[in-house]
């Protein structure tokens, strides 16, 4: 399995208390270096800032913000909580996509541990959300390493992933399968939460559509 995207309920949430807590949460995140590690990385090999609001809200176990008390993510903690991620390995991350800027995503891994989940909301139910490729066999040892993905890496065919609900969850391959998200000629105010860490079990998870 590529990805998938699950047949699960997500309770509606306000993006403008998610706007609202990226810009409350902004010097703080960035006085952290742990916290910002990303978008420096991103700066120093793009010459340009990171596209989109990140924010890091939990760690192994540890909490950050205590964001699951926060306006937009009280009704988001259940949903959170019951994805089968072992909580002393659990990794939430916020990114924020309201611009669609011309940016330097080429294919890409997150650091999810075989899978990884990311809840999203405001989708386009008409466009692809993310594409995915696969390494060539020469090159899956750059999934454990820092090292960009070029176009030479990875195998011609492309997978492309629609979303069938505008506010969804999604479970991505992490091992062999990169990912990008395209550029959308629409301007977006979307949000997708990645929750990442050691699973527990995936068996018993409900699906709306599986891409293989």
């Amino acid at each position: 399995m590529i990805a998938a995207e699950l047949d699960l309920y997500l309770p509606a949430i306000d993006l403008e208390e998610v706007k609202k807590f990226i810009k409350e949460t902004e010097i703080i995140h960035f006085s952290n270096q742990s916290f910002s590690k990303e978008e420096v990385i991103y700066r120093e090999r793009n010459g340009k800032p990171y596209p989109w609001n990140r924010r890091l809200l939990e760690y192994c176990g540890k909490y950050f913000y205590n964001y699951l008390d926060e306006g937009p993510f009280v009704k988001l903690a259940p949903v959170i909580k019951s994805l089968p991620i072992m909580e002393n390995t659990r990794v939430v991350l916020l990114l924020h996509q309201e611009e669609q800027k011309n940016y330097d995503f080429n294919f890409h891994f997150d650091k999810d541990e075989n899978f990884g989940f990311r809840i999203c909301y405001g989708l386009d139910t008409e466009e692809p959300f993310v594409e995915f490729a696969k390494l060539k066999n020469d090159f899956l040892h750059v999934r454990n390493t820092l090292e960009p993905i070029k176009n030479y890496m990875i195998e011609d065919i492309k997978y492309s992933l629609v979303p069938k609900n505008k506010n969804t969850v999604f479970l991505f391959n992490g091992n062999s399968f990169p990912h990008r998200v395209p550029l959308t000629t629409v301007k977006s105010n979307r949000i997708a939460i990645i929750v990442r860490g050691k699973l527990t079990e995936i068996e018993n998870l409900k699906y709306l559509q599986i891409l293989e």
